[in-house]
């Protein structure tokens, strides 16, 4: 009898430890430095306002927007590194005259990683600075626009940042969908 409740037990265990095996990677170091990169240019890009009212919470100054602008860029750094590796490998596959014209365009898998994984976090910046700029206009200036802004995106102060990523997250869907033709 014990033992059937230390099975059934440990196939709880698992089963509740089996969507966190799905989760996304953790961060690593490299993921961590890349996503001060990230944050840094953005902020330059956007310009301190639009990065504050982008990442920056309902506080009275926003100026916890690098730090949350820095949790959400480790995180799809560290998505961008998993998803190059596997483009790699895809890439490089397993004749040898695959690998050998990976060789010759990259020299090393480490390469192709990197420049993999550089071009999707441009891609991934150019979405939100795309956005940005989207929202910021549908913002407006004039007392109309604003009321229709707030009533779309709600009233309070993290409207701007929910506008942003709504609009960079259906950027990047688009851009995954594929092509009919």
């Amino acid at each position: 009898m014990k033992r059937i409740g230390l099975i059934v037990a440990g196939a709880v265990a698992a089963a509740a430890l089996a969507p966190s095996a799905l989760a996304a990677p953790a961060p690593n170091a490299g993921d961590r430095a890349r996503a001060v990169q990230d944050c840094k240019i953005l902020r330059a890009q956007l310009g301190k306002q639009t990065f504050r009212a982008t990442y920056g919470t309902a506080n009275v100054n926003r100026k916890n927007a690098f730090a949350r602008c820095f949790r959400q860029w480790s995180n799809e750094e560290a998505e961008n590194r998993v998803q190059a590796v596997a483009d790699c490998r895809a890439e490089r596959g397993t004749t040898p005259e695959s690998r050998q014209a990976f060789r010759e365009q990259y020299g090393t898998f480490g390469r192709c990683v990197a420049q993999t994984r550089r071009a999707e976090s441009r891609e991934d910046r150019s979405d939100v600075m795309n956005a940005a700029r989207t929202c910021k206009a549908e913002r407006g200036t004039t007392e109309e626009s604003r009321a229709a802004f707030k009533e779309k995106w709600g009233g309070n102060a993290n409207a701007f940042g929910k506008c942003v990523s709504a609009t960079a997250r259906a950027a990047d869907e688009e851009e995954e969908e594929p092509e009919e033709g």
